[in-house]
């Protein structure tokens, strides 16, 4: 189906938004800005969105997605096994949202006001998060690598795992905006957890 005229030009509004919050960060940022980018006058803004945390949304919400995609087909693709599969799939999406926070320059006072707005995404795209990952221990316990189990209750509490440990890492880091030290503790404690899950679902010789 072709986009209609409606969806192109918030598509153009997105892109508008992501570049001005880009260049002046998430506070700064302005409708006027984001109107000024996009050729339109800021009463114009209004029929398509109520406020930027609401653009802002639909622009993280499509890059997720997109994200989601890429990471999807890159785990496919990883080789060495279910257990170097699903931990590079939860290694990435763990970093991905402190990276976005990153790009976006948004401070630890708006972080807080907005964060809601990255949960919203996240569960936007959970149901296939966790449909993707139960397929692939479906296919390791068909296969033979992994022992019978419940996948898809297996992939939900994989990602909550892992939820729980990038929330233990931020905590942890020296500065919270640091994210590759952030993303170091959420590798050394994500490989220690899924040894320990994996070996104990390894068949039996």
């Amino acid at each position: 189906m072709r986009p209609t005229k409606k969806d192109l030009t918030k598509d153009k509004i997105q892109q508008a938004a992501y570049k001005c919050v880009a260049r002046f960060g998430f506070e700064k940022t302005t409708l006027d800005d984001i109107a000024k980018e996009v050729g339109l006058n800021k009463a114009s803004l209004y029929y398509y969105y109520k406020n930027k945390e609401e653009i802002f949304l639909e622009v993280t919400s499509t890059a997720t997605r997109r994200f989601v995609e890429t990471l999807q087909q890159s785990t496919l693709e990883k080789s060495g096994g279910v257990a170097a599969q699903v931990g590079h799939y939860l290694f990435e999406r763990s970093v991905y949202f402190l990276q976005l926070v990153e790009q976006v320059h948004i401070s630890e006072e708006t972080l807080r006001q907005v964060e809601h707005l990255f949960y919203d995404v996240i569960r936007d795209v959970s149901v296939q998060e966790v449909a993707f990952l139960a397929n692939i221990l479906s296919k390791a316990s068909a296969g033979g690598e992994i022992r019978p189990i419940a996948a898809d209750q297996l992939a939900a509490n994989l990602i909550i795992l892992s939820e729980g440990i990038k929330e233990y890492a931020k905590t942890q880091a020296p500065e919270r905006r640091d994210t590759e030290a952030i993303s170091s503790v959420i590798q050394h404690n994500l490989q220690f957890m899924l040894a320990i899950v994996f070996a104990g679902l390894r068949k039996s010789s």
